[in-house]
């Protein structure tokens, strides 16, 4: 029951993912041996919360009730970097996605990162499809309403919420941190 529990908490934050993408979360938990056995380990346990409504399946897919997407190559991308923040050892990622601000302003995925009794403030943007006049757009936006931000985001989290770090994959924006540097950084920190 605790696995199922913990699927379904990953399934949740993660949205819309494919059977490889949560195999390598579980993978990373020790649950199985990398590659085909954590494929079909997970393939069982989805197909499962599928057959109990819980969860549905796509064309190659799987999502969560409720969820419109249908895995284009954005949401494989967002998905991909949750993927790799659950598989950060001793880190429980809170994920709220799509998730917009009173400013009209909404990031890709906000994610709170909790380990022992501190936790880390992320707002993720993943960008293969905007603009990078776009982009910086919002992002000037961001940091212009931060005090507004960090008052929604500690009503979304249920945490207080002092300071955000905005991160990025798929382009290089001044003043932003890149998501593959934020991982790196999370690792050394171990």
């Amino acid at each position: 029951m605790e696995r199922v529990n913990k699927i379904q908490e990953v399934a949740q934050g993660l949205g819309v993912f494919d059977v490889k993408t949560l195999a390598e979360i579980f993978s990373s938990f020790g649950w199985w041996a990398k590659g085909q056995s954590s494929k079909v380990n997970t393939k069982k346990y989805l197909d499962a919360l599928t057959e109990q409504g819980k969860l549905e399946r796509g064309d190659g897919f799987y999502r969560v009730k409720g969820s419109r997407s249908d895995y284009k190559e954005h949401a494989r991308k967002v998905s991909e970097c949750l993927a790799e923040l659950w598989k950060l050892p001793g880190i429980r990622p809170l994920i709220k996605k799509e998730s917009p601000f009173s400013n009209g302003l909404r990031p890709d995925a906000v994610i709170l990162l909790i380990q022992q009794d501190k936790g880390l403030c992320i707002l993720l943007e993943v960008a293969n499809t905007e603009t990078d006049e776009y982009l910086q757009a919002k992002i000037n936006e961001l940091k212009r309403n931060q005090e507004l931000i960090k008052t929604e985001l500690t009503q979304l989290l249920g945490y207080k919420v002092p300071d955000f770090i905005l991160a990025v994959k798929g382009k290089e924006i001044k003043g932003v941190m890149p998501f593959k540097t934020l991982i790196q950084t999370l690792k050394e920190e171990k």
